[in-house]
């Protein structure tokens, strides 16, 4: 019974709202998509909200890696596949494919998972109600564990947005889908016209209501950036992610 719950599918409708301008699926929604099958998955395996030493800890995203085929649109049905594939230290990956009506292809991802003391804000050792969920599957590629250093010229790129109420998940800092709505929002629209083929982003640091974020964006090697983001008061790594676009004009 517990092999069969180790592979989840949700099937989700695109809705209105989870559309950009061009009708297709925005990358903010499409993490969220994920975000919320992982999510009811962990709930259905009982793992969803743990104590470790009678106190309650919780899940943080720590890594994801995104490689996109097709982006669908407004009223398509996608399947959102997942499974526990992995553990790394303290952290447990998760792996997930989205497929379309027809059973194609539209991404693969892989995310990295920690699990954090409330009021330490430290990851701990992950429980055996986790580490016995053994992985059904390989993930589909490897994550990154480091990120270019970041070009000594000034970024081509920057933005600064102020975290709000509405950013806010229920552990009480910016949700993971809103760096990827910052990133977006950061380009130019030459780049945003253009197609995401992938996303790797680490979190690094938690960013709280009222903090000020600026998030910095170099061009590379061919369609490929370097994003930072930092909080503009003390200067710390809050995230940091690569993005390769096809057809834009950088």
């Amino acid at each position: 019974m517990m092999s069969a719950l180790l592979h989840w599918t949700e099937t989700l409708r695109v809705r209105a709202l989870d559309v950009a301008p061009d009708g297709l699926l925005a990358l903010p929604a499409l993490s969220g998509y994920l975000q919320e099958a992982a999510s009811r998955h962990a709930q259905a395996l009982g793992v969803a909200f743990l104590e470790i030493g009678g106190r309650p800890v919780y899940w943080v995203l720590h890594e994801l890696r995104l490689q996109l085929y097709r982006r669908p649109a407004w009223a398509e049905t996608v399947h959102v596949e997942t499974w526990p594939c992995d553990f790394q230290g303290l952290r447990a990956l998760r792996a997930y494919v989205i497929r379309d009506a027809a059973n194609n292809p539209l991404a693969e991802g892989l995310s990295a998972w920690l699990l954090v003391d409330p009021e330490q804000r430290r990851p701990v050792r992950l429980p055996s109600e986790v580490t016995r969920l053994r992985p059904t599957e390989s993930p589909p590629f490897h994550l990154n564990r480091s990120f270019p250093k970041a070009p000594e010229t000034s970024p081509c790129w920057t933005d600064t947005v102020r975290v709000r109420f509405s950013d806010l998940d229920r552990n009480g800092h910016a949700n993971n889908t809103r760096y990827l709505a910052w990133l977006v929002d950061a380009l130019p629209e030459t780049l945003r016209t253009g197609s995401l083929q992938s996303l790797a982003i680490t979190f690094r640091h938690e960013a709280h209501l009222g903090d000020a974020v600026m998030i910095e964006s170099w061009p590379l090697e061919a369609g490929q950036l370097l994003h930072r983001f930092v909080r503009a008061t003390d200067r710390q790594l809050l995230a940091e992610a690569l993005s390769s676009w096809a057809g834009s004009d950088q």
